[in-house]
């Protein structure tokens, strides 16, 4: 068989695969609740989400924010089996999670801290706090829909600045 036939072969496979994982996901209770849990619309699949199969040496699977690789043992090309879900399950998490990171960047704990320690140095130089919530506050409603989800997470990163500002006082 010619190189391009089993190209060709290989892309056909792959492409009822992703089908077929997108339909589990679409279907399986668990999985929905996954999402649910992750404020991630389902429909993402669609659009942001491919799977492949591949020589992984070892590895059974890995993930990033738009793809999902599994070892070619893993299904051994058909998913008739159930006992290998609990990868898609894992890999799936962590796409969850990259999908969550990126439509809202307040879900990163890095971003959160930056946020903290802006706050805690306005403080600690005296800014006076309408001012500090003048600065911030318009840039953290900017990620939410609603205003009082906005409010809450402005508070509580008051909150955590005003902790972080005594420490900064009390090392100087």
């Amino acid at each position: 068989m010619s190189w391009h036939k089993i190209a060709k072969e290989i892309e056909n496979n792959q492409t009822s695969m992703n089908k077929i994982l997108k339909d589990i996901i679409k279907r399986n209770k668990f999985i929905i609740q996954m999402f649910h849990n992750n404020s991630i619309p389902l429909d993402r699949i669609d659009t942001n989400l491919t799977f492949e199969f591949q020589d992984l040496d070892g590895k059974k699977a890995l993930s990033d924010s738009k793809r999902i690789v599994f070892d070619n043992s893993i299904f051994n090309g058909k998913i008739s089996s159930k006992e290998n879900i609990h990868f898609l399950i894992h890999e799936l998490y962590h796409w969850l999670k990259r999908q969550k990171e990126r439509a809202f960047y307040l879900a990163d704990p890095e971003e959160v801290e930056a946020f903290i320690l802006g706050i805690a140095y306005e403080i600690v130089r005296g800014v006076p706090n309408e001012e500090i919530a003048q600065i911030y506050y318009p840039i953290i409603e900017d990620h939410f829909d609603k205003d009082k989800d906005a409010y809450k997470m402005f508070k509580a990163l008051f909150s955590s600045a005003i902790k972080k500002a005594k420490e900064f006082q009390k090392d100087t």
